[in-house]
């Protein structure tokens, strides 16, 4: 595919109505959720506390904050800490990678970037504490977004949020990303907020340890799928896809694949 008819497959723009109808949906889902889970919140909290008892080296705070993007705009994404403080200090960004990063953000939201490197590493998974592993295997990491969710900054269906330092996320000036030799129009995920899942996740399977630049390209054309459906389709149409998908996210997450 070229760049002329990469771009002109992203004439569409999703409606105001759509937006807001994802958002009282994510409320109408996310609200109950919450609170039926804030027990076990209490108990994974609970759980990492008392293993860091047993395994000093695995110490530090129990959830990890980052700095994602969602339409276009930068939050604070919340996840539970999967690897170890002694790998996490270690995750420095090359001075050209801030560099790249900062040509991208607001005059506003470069102030909050640069006055916090703290919320610059990403946690990778590497050497994982003993609970983080079991915290990774079933998908529990990402349990603390559902406040994202509720906050505003995130919805639960839609594009991931990746690390800053993504390829996925560096956009030239006519909205392009290029990684694994290939050029893609990606800007339209600005238009779209971030969400917990999506096509990409319940897609993913052993192939992105195979083949994961391969499997990247795909996510860009799923992420482009579900832009281009929410584009064309109405209120009831679009909960109905996303109601879809998180009863397929569960079924991943239940099996412990992808």
């Amino acid at each position: 595919m070229n760049a002329e008819q990469t771009i002109s497959s992203q004439s569409g723009h999703i409606k105001k109505s759509i937006y807001r109808c994802k958002r009282i949906f994510d409320l109408m889902v996310i609200t109950p959720v919450l609170i039926l889970l804030l027990p076990l919140f209490a108990m994974l909290f609970l759980g990492y506390l008392i293993s860091m008892i047993f395994y000093p080296s695995d110490r530090g705070p129990v959830i990890h904050k980052v700095f994602r993007k969602s339409k276009g705009r930068l939050f604070l994404i919340y996840k539970f800490r999967v690897s170890k403080m002694s790998i996490l200090k270690l995750n420095q960004l090359p001075q050209e990678l801030i560099d790249k990063i900062e040509q991208l953000l607001s005059k506003e939201e470069l102030m909050t970037f640069r006055e916090h490197p703290e919320f610059w590493i990403e946690d990778k998974a590497a050497e994982k504490t003993k609970f983080g592993a079991f915290l990774k295997k079933f998908y529990l990491d990402e349990l603390p977004q559902i406040f994202n969710i509720f906050k505003g900054d995130m919805t639960l269906v839609g594009p991931r949020p990746f690390a800053l330092e993504d390829e996925r996320n560096l956009f030239d000036e006519n909205g392009f990303v290029e990684f694994a030799g290939k050029r893609f129009y990606y800007k339209f995920k600005d238009e779209l907020k971030s969400g917990l899942t999506g096509f990409y996740q319940i897609n993913k399977d052993y192939r992105a340890l195979e083949d994961y630049d391969q499997f990247k390209i795909e996510g860009v054309e799923l992420d482009r799928k579900y832009f281009e459906i929410l584009t064309k389709s109405n209120c009831f149409k679009v909960i109905l896809l996303d109601l879809s998908i998180i009863l397929k996210t569960f079924l991943v997450v239940l099996r412990a694949e992808g």
